[in-house]
């Protein structure tokens, strides 16, 4: 399994941007780079608000920006627009196959920004065909066989986290995750 490719829209400080992770050879690690505030760990909790509902590297959730773009809800509320949306879609190669999460929340356009549930979808692109799944029983069941929530700390983490991963009691959750899978 590895991740081809994020697209965001409206999520925190992007408004529109898509990440391609091309395979560069056959030991394949993506390392994302840059100065603090420019969104490197914004793109993290977008992907894992995407899988999992959930974003996992924020600090503290109470005090935290909504997830909405504040330039788009600005731009919806002037414009009497009454809904802005946030999407969040992270497409997997594996087994010939291609499958994209996608999380989609609709904000009310106003200082509140109230948000609506979130939509969360997959569909499954393979040599048969096209697949769209909408039940969350099936949905689980695909994170749990190829993205499991209880191992996504070694997917995805903060470099700036990196001295917990060298906690002496960190080598038995390691054990367990990877004889989990």
């Amino acid at each position: 399994m590895r991740i081809e490719r994020v697209l965001i829209e409206n999520f925190r400080q992007y408004k529109n941007i898509t990440f391609d992770f091309k395979q560069k050879g056959q030991y394949d690690l993506h390392i994302i780079l840059g100065n603090n505030g420019i969104g490197k760990t914004n793109l993290l909790n977008a992907i894992s608000w995407c899988l999992y509902g959930k974003e996992s590297h924020l600090g503290n959730e109470k005090r935290a920006i909504k997830r909405i773009n504040s330039n788009v809800l600005e731009e919806a509320i002037s414009s009497g627009i009454e809904n802005c949306n946030v999407s969040v879609a992270v497409t997997i190669g594996v087994d010939n196959k291609h499958i994209t999460f996608e999380r989609r929340q609709k904000f009310k356009a106003n200082r509140e920004a109230f948000e609506v549930k979130p939509d969360f979808i997959v569909t499954v692109i393979s040599s048969s065909g096209n697949e769209v799944i909408t039940d969350s029983e099936q949905i689980e069941h695909l994170l749990r066989q190829y993205i499991p929530k209880d191992i996504k700390e070694y997917f995805f983490f903060d470099g700036e986290q990196l001295d917990k991963y060298f906690i002496s009691d960190q080598g038995e959750k390691i054990y367990q995750a990877i004889y989990n899978i």
